[in-house]
């Protein structure tokens, strides 16, 4: 993953401030995938979870919905 965080990033705050939005997230680095092992349980890398509170530390206000899968 790239160490720099996306220029996006540093955006949303005031894009999320001019009124209601959603926000798509595919999902943060995580470690590989082990043939024949399903993939929901492999952990976020550091670089994963850095980047994961990074997003968190970017949405200012309350979060209306949170849909996952």
């Amino acid at each position: 993953m790239n160490q720099a965080l996306p220029a996006w990033l540093a955006e949303l705050p005031a894009a999320l401030a001019s009124g209601a939005a959603v926000v798509m997230i595919r999902h943060a680095e995580r470690g590989p995938l082990i043939v024949g092992e399903r993939g929901d349980d492999v952990p976020l890398t550091a670089a994963g979870r850095r980047a994961a509170r990074a997003l968190g530390g970017a949405l200012p206000g309350a979060l209306v919905g949170l849909r996952a899968s």
